[in-house]
């Protein structure tokens, strides 16, 4: 009981990251109750009753609704951030798909009001560091990746710009009338954005009968999720080096694993490989994160503590595998970088 308690206490106060924050499915449950429609709320509180496979993208587009105009994304936005925050988030990648609403905004003034937010929250604290990660639907045309692409070269505002720092291609696939696209129709897009300075993540083995990604065309920076990885799947993501983005309340919940300890992560967690140079080593290169953490009901503290308590970790095997994922956010500033390393060595229990 003395660990159980000492580690969720270091768990709070370890300075953190969290790679994946989904803003639609991010937002207080207070403020989602507040600003939807009594059929909006209907929507909402029918996802918590029972999580399946297809609930949080059901949860991201009924909250999504609240969208009604611009005070209120950036209220949301500043919420969010302050709850990171709170929670000694040092560096975080907010995620969201670009929405708009007719007669209120369009997207570029969504995307706008954000970065906005994100601007201010970072002038506001030393230790504290917010980019911005677009999604783009996998279940949308590729005229509206092109879109995308439009609206972030027109973008003038150049230190707006920079906090934009990756595309991330997820989305439900999980219907059955859902034909995915082939990878090789959509890598096209990604080669352009990558080209302009953009990390590339893709949500990976989010279902048992997922469509594989041709790593041998692309090889994606990082990729999400894979609650249903194969071992020869695994061993070729350890070889070309790509970070795995573990969300575990989202493994243990919405894949409905019967024990904690049956997540994704127990297959990688120090797993043992071989280099090219022939030496062995073991696997460190994931990071821990929230996703959705209001349909979750978690958050970035409870993340760490879950992990360490089922796993076996100290905090000093949290700190290191956050010390490991800087290497792979899509920030790429050096001083950045070097600051963030700085804060996790000064921490000590």
């Amino acid at each position: 009981m003395k660990q159980q308690i000492e580690l969720f206490t270091n768990s709070n106060s370890l300075p953190k990251i969290d790679l994946r924050v989904v803003l639609a499915g991010s937002i207080r449950k207070a403020t989602l109750m507040e600003l939807a429609s009594p059929e909006e709320q209907k929507e909402i509180e029918k996802c918590f009753s029972k999580i399946e496979p297809d609930t949080p993208f059901k949860f991201y587009e009924a909250c999504s609704k609240i969208f009604k105009d611009i005070p209120t994304v950036k209220k949301v936005t500043k919420e969010i951030l302050e709850d990171y925050k709170k929670h000694n988030v040092i560096y975080m990648e907010l995620l969201t798909n670009l929405y708009e609403k007719k007669d209120a905004f369009k997207k570029e003034e969504f995307l706008l009001s954000i970065l906005e937010e994100l601007q201010n929250a970072n002038n506001s604290s030393d230790k504290f560091n917010a980019r911005l990660v677009i999604a783009l639907n996998a279940r949308k045309d590729i005229s509206e990746y092109e879109e995308i692409l439009k609206i972030y070269n027109d973008i003038q505002n150049q230190e707006l710009k920079k906090l934009i720092v990756g595309i991330d291609y997820s989305g439900d696939v999980t219907s059955g009338n859902y034909r995915e696209k082939k990878y090789q129709d959509v890598i096209p897009i990604f080669e352009k954005f990558r080209n302009l300075g953009l990390d590339i993540s893709v949500y990976f083995a989010q279902n048992p009968n997922y469509q594989m990604f041709p790593l041998d065309l692309f090889v994606p920076d990082r990729i999400s999720h894979c609650e249903f990885l194969k071992e020869e799947q695994i061993n070729d993501l350890i070889k070309k080096n790509i970070h795995i983005e573990i969300c575990p309340s989202y493994n243990f919940k919405v894949n409905r694993c019967i024990y904690y300890e049956e997540i994704i992560l127990k297959k990688l967690w120090k797993k043992k490989f071989v280099k090219e140079s022939g030496e062995e080593s073991l696997f460190y290169n994931i990071s821990i994160n929230t996703d959705c953490r209001t349909l979750l009901l978690t958050d970035i503290s409870q993340e760490y503590y879950e992990v360490g308590l089922s796993f076996k970790m100290g905090i000093n095997d949290l700190k290191n595998i956050i010390l490991n994922e800087i290497e792979y956010i899509f920030d790429k500033d050096k001083e950045l970088r070097d600051k963030l390393k700085n804060i996790l060595n000064k921490f000590n229990i």
